[in-house]
């Protein structure tokens, strides 16, 4: 008996548990961007999608129908520790190109990415600064389904870090159904940067 109400309390704790997790997800509304005053940024995610605070860094991600399945984030890196699986840091005068490749690195050896390939990193602009587009592919880690994946970033650096939106959804269906989502988020993607304290 003492075993059967050990069971049932851990049922309704789980179930507590995922009750408050999922009230926590917002729903995006058109024309009303996501801002972030103590980042500095403002991003219009899809409307109907949902958004929360993901896993990675200091990642906010939005999301149709499931962060597994597909997610356009957005992150901040403060310049200090900017890769901190790699621990190393950005800076103002660095090169784009350069910090797409440390981006990717730390990337990797933060989440465990096997097989990665590059498929393009490129200039681009972000906010009306220089940065740079990073397409690449990668298998998740085994105990996450070793799933092929998609994703895109788009980063520009700031007085006080890295501003990061990325796209990443498996390859088969999901990337090519909703890179044209993140497509629009991209251009909406404003950096105001913080003032300082």
């Amino acid at each position: 008996m003492r075993i059967f109400r050990w069971i049932i309390g851990l049922i309704a704790a789980t179930a507590l548990a995922s009750a408050a997790q999922a009230q926590a997800w917002k729903t995006a509304v058109a024309d009303q961007p996501h801002v972030n005053p103590g980042r500095g940024y403002a991003v219009q995610f899809p409307a109907g999608w949902k958004f929360n605070r993901l896993w990675f860094s200091d990642e906010t991600g939005a999301t149709h129908d499931g962060p597994a399945l597909q997610v356009i984030f957005v992150d901040f890196r403060a310049h200090k520790n900017a890769f901190k699986s790699l621990k190393k840091s950005s800076s103002l005068d660095m090169m784009p190109q350069e910090m797409a490749e440390l981006l990717v690195a730390d990337m990797a050896k933060e989440r465990g990415l096997e097989n990665v390939t590059i498929k393009s990193n490129e200039p681009a602009v972000l906010s009306g600064r220089p940065g740079f587009r990073l397409n690449f592919e990668y298998k998740t880690p085994v105990e996450r389904g070793a799933v092929r994946m998609h994703e895109i970033v788009v980063c520009a650096a700031g007085a006080p870090g890295l501003y990061l939106v990325g796209y990443r959804a498996p390859v088969l269906y999901y990337f090519d159904r909703d890179v044209d989502r993140f497509a629009d988020a991209v251009k909406s993607f404003t950096i105001t940067e913080p003032k300082a304290r």
